[in-house]
Order: C-alpha cells, then sequence, then structure tokens
C-alpha cells in the first residue's frame, strides 16, 4: 500500500513538473506578446 501512495505521489509530481514547465514558455509569450 504504501508502495501504491509512494508511486501515486511520484506520478502527481512528475505531472505537475510538466505542467509548470510548460506554463513558463506560456507565460513568456503571453507578456511578450503585449
Amino acid at each position: 500500500m504504501a508502495f501504491l501512495m509512494k508511486k501515486k505521489k511520484f506520478k502527481f509530481q512528475t505531472t505537475f513538473t510538466l505542467e509548470e514547465l510548460t506554463a513558463v514558455p506560456f507565460v513568456n509569450g503571453v507578456l511578450f506578446c503585449k
């Protein structure tokens, strides 16, 4: 059970990091357009 929770947490962290990495160029693009 602990392994499953750890795996789920790891998956959440990778998804969160991926969203952050994709959000940075998007925000920069919006600021650049303005």
